[in-house]
């Protein structure tokens, strides 16, 4: 039984037209807004609110938080190459722009229904997690990629089977093995043998140019002075080969 007066039979929340009668506390369950059954002020007497302004009052869901997870995951799998994966990052990129316009009308059409209804009260904890969900997954993704976990993960989840083929080029100069459509969890484009190295090109990253690793088993002169970019392990280096090069 509740300790505080029974709201009027027509009672609706103002923030987003929920009824009110038969609640067990002051609070709307649905967006968090406090109401006073005696202050008719603080209610919505006599109309019903619109499904339209019901719904743009309310924070976003599995509608738009969804696909936001999805963009966010899209990003760090676009991130996983050398050079990142160009067309996925590309739609990723329009994706999670296309999303935060959304999320951002969204929050300036509530927040203006919340204040032409005289919205006061604070947010639930539910209904704050769902508006800030967007931005936190949006940060977490960059953030991740920022610091280059993606392809460093996909770099060692490869290793063992780039270094495996390596190997068998390396061991057999003269009848270099098939190229694989894949080694670990990167596309192969091609397998080059050089100086006493292997470089492998991973499909479909950059944009107008190549990128890969490359393999040196062993302390080699002519190797060192040819391989490009930094190296991530011992015995393999990063490289970049542009356009014009």
């Amino acid at each position: 039984m509740s300790d505080f007066p029974t709201p009027p039979e027509n009672a609706l929340c103002r923030g987003c037209g929920y009824a009110l009668r038969g609640l067990p506390s002051n609070r709307c369950p649905e967006c968090g807004r406090e109401f006073d059954p005696r202050d008719p002020a603080t209610m919505l007497l006599g109309r019903r609110v619109g499904r339209l302004e019901t719904f743009f009052s309310r924070p976003p869901r599995l509608w738009l938080n969804g696909p936001a997870a999805l963009a966010g995951v899209s990003l760090i799998v676009a991130t996983s190459g050398p050079g990142g994966y160009f067309g996925l990052l590309i739609l990723t990129i329009y994706l999670g722009m296309f999303l935060a316009v959304v999320w951002g009308l969204r929050l300036l059409i509530a927040a203006g229904i919340a204040i032409a209804n005289r919205r006061r009260s604070r947010p639930s904890m539910r209904t704050m997690a769902r508006w800030v969900a967007l931005p936190v997954i949006f940060a977490s993704a960059a953030l991740i990629c920022a610091f280059n976990v993606p392809e460093l993960t996909a770099f060692w989840l490869s290793k063992s089977a780039m270094e495996r083929h390596a190997r068998v080029c390396l061991n057999n100069p003269t009848t270099a093995p098939a190229t694989p459509s894949w080694l670990g969890v990167f596309p192969i484009k091609r397998v080059e043998t050089f100086h006493g190295g292997v470089r492998f090109f991973v499909a479909e990253t950059g944009f107008l140019s190549e990128h890969g690793y490359e393999y040196l088993p062993q302390d080699n002169s002519a190797a060192e002075k040819t391989h490009q970019g930094e190296k991530i392990a011992e015995n393999w280096y990063r490289w970049t080969r542009g356009f014009m090069d």
